[in-house]
């Protein structure tokens, strides 16, 4: 089995590209995850591992960026991500965070080093039996798992119409909102989910090419030829003029998720 899906392996290698088209998190679900840390810390008083907090999957460092300035300044923070357009673009963005290429098949720490694991915008990347098995042997007993989302809210109606345009592409393709992952997790046995939380999303807004960017950063998209890839943007231009939307400022209206595990 591959470390990371072909889909994301073949759809997120551009880093700048990705960063310019992505949104940020949050503060309030920031917040939240703040608040699972100091659970975990009030609960592991005495328990002496390598880090504090794991990010799997960072990206280019839209989860990190927003987070660190929250932290506290003695919290041991490692970034890893398995593309290097991203992680090159992470350590431009986060130049004082500890940050290497790595994945959650192997993440290369000892056992019980790890008081927390967040996964930003990935889980459903790598939600299997063998890589929850490796995040539950690096954390500490009692520690967290914790996974956030931003979802797209397909309620709103053009929102919509473009998610019915991707979705030709999405079979076979992991995705958050189907919750396959949840069914991984329950089925493992080594967690226990600790807390959920559906919250407004962030502000996100742009020029029609915005959100045609937006759009086309999503894996299933980013990794088409040319092509077909041109044929789908002039699809999504479509739906935005159609909808009657002010081109040069448009919001995309979003929801934020978090999932909250801890290690049993």
């Amino acid at each position: 089995m591959e470390a990371v899906h072909k889909t994301a392996k073949s759809g997120f290698t551009q880093g700048k590209e990705y960063d310019e088209a992505r949104p940020s998190y949050t503060d309030a679900l920031v917040q939240e995850v703040l608040s699972a840390f100091k659970d975990t810390e009030e609960h592991s008083k005495g328990f002496v591992c390598k880090y504090d907090v794991l990010e799997l999957g960072a990206g280019t460092g839209k989860f990190t960026q927003k987070i660190l300035p929250l932290l506290e300044e003695n919290c041991r923070y490692l970034a890893t991500e398995p593309s290097e357009g991203f992680l090159a673009k992470l350590k431009e963005n986060c130049p004082n965070v500890e940050a290497h290429i790595g994945s959650a098949e192997q993440i290369g720490l000892p056992d019980n080093s790890v008081k927390n694991v967040i996964c930003a915008q990935c889980f459903h990347w790598f939600a299997t039996d063998v890589n929850l098995k490796e995040i539950h042997r690096v954390l500490i007993p009692g520690g967290k798992l914790i996974m956030v989302w931003n979802h797209k809210d397909c309620s709103v109606p053009w929102v919509g119409k473009i998610e019915d345009i991707l979705k030709e592409f999405y079979e076979g393709v992991p995705r958050a909102l189907n919750y396959d992952w949840k069914m991984v997790i329950e089925n493992f046995k080594g967690f226990a989910f600790r807390d959920h939380k559906m919250l407004p999303g962030v502000h996100f807004q742009g020029s029609s090419d915005t959100i045609v960017a937006h759009f086309s950063s999503i894996s299933v998209i980013s990794s088409l030829d040319p092509e077909r890839k041109a044929a789908v943007q002039d699809k999504i231009r479509s739906v935005i003029q159609e909808a009657d939307l002010v081109f040069d400022n448009i919001t995309l209206p979003m929801k934020s998720e978090i999932y909250c595990c801890q290690k049993q």
